[in-house]
């Protein structure tokens, strides 16, 4: 063989080579692949993919009160995740990532996410399984809380409470309506759609705020939170009672809220 021909030869193999590495690493994921437990590296944050596509966003050591339940599927090389539960990305569950390996790890680029906190999470991220767990489902029992009750409130501070408030921000137009029936519902911007379901009630000048569905109500450790309420005429104050473990929820404390008919004023 001349030195041509085993040049020619060896590049013709070496290409062979480089191609079969490229198909090997482009080829696209099972799903059975992601079945498990992935986490950042140097972070105890952690994505559950269960196998019968339900999902649950927590710290590694959480994952029997998560943060955020939802659902997750695989297309082609697109993993396409929904935050369900924990209020999380209210109105922007979906969020699709093109999903392809890397070492021994999976990196993921968002292809159509408009959840800034998910993205933060996952765009251009490499994520390491947490162990080799195969988790059936994602789907928790969730730890039981006594019944707020009674709810609601008497007399003139509670009476005074109910009817609908706006955060002094007239750029968030957060919202709170409070029932007299002991419901209440949260929320930002107009239409009326509600991020958080809940109940409320009063004890003296103190509010209690369980939150039993959207933001803060996963984990359940933090659904509940007491606050001290002030009203005085078209504004209500807040100052948290001990600690609440919601950081979206504690925005309020120290806040001065306004009646909606009066909501645009500004402070004096």
């Amino acid at each position: 063989m001349t030195r041509r021909r085993a040049t020619e030869r060896a590049a013709t193999i070496a290409l062979v080579l480089a191609l079969s590495g490229c198909v090997s690493r482009g080829a696209a994921l099972s799903r059975e692949e992601l079945v498990g437990d992935w986490g950042l590296s140097g972070s105890d944050w952690a994505l559950r993919l269960a196998a019968d596509g339900t999902l649950a966003n927590a710290t590694s050591a959480e994952f029997d009160d998560p943060w955020v339940t939802g659902r997750w599927r695989l297309a082609g090389d697109v993993l396409t995740v929904e935050f369900r539960g924990g209020g999380q990305c209210i109105g922007e569950e979906l969020g699709r990532y093109r999903v392809r390996r890397s070492g021994g790890a999976i990196r993921f680029d968002a292809t159509a996410d408009s959840c800034w906190r998910r993205v933060t999470y996952l765009d251009k991220e490499i994520l390491r399984r947490v162990d080799g767990t195969r988790p059936r489902t994602a789907t928790v029992a969730r730890p039981g809380l006594p019944p707020l009750s009674p709810v609601g409130g008497a007399g003139p501070i509670a009476a005074a409470l109910v009817g609908e408030w706006r955060q002094p921000y007239p750029a968030s137009q957060s919202w709170l309506h409070l029932f007299a029936d002991g419901r209440i519902t949260v929320g930002v911007g107009e239409p009326h759609v509600a991020q958080v379901d809940g109940l409320w009630r009063l004890d003296g000048d103190v509010i209690t705020f369980d939150n039993v569905a959207g933001l803060c109500s996963i984990p359940s450790r933090n659904r509940r939170a007491r606050y001290r309420v002030a009203v005085d005429g078209e504004t209500v104050s807040f100052r948290v009672v001990g600690a609440d473990g919601c950081r979206e929820r504690r925005t309020i404390d120290r806040e001065i809220w306004r009646r909606h008919d009066a909501w645009w004023q500004a402070p004096e």
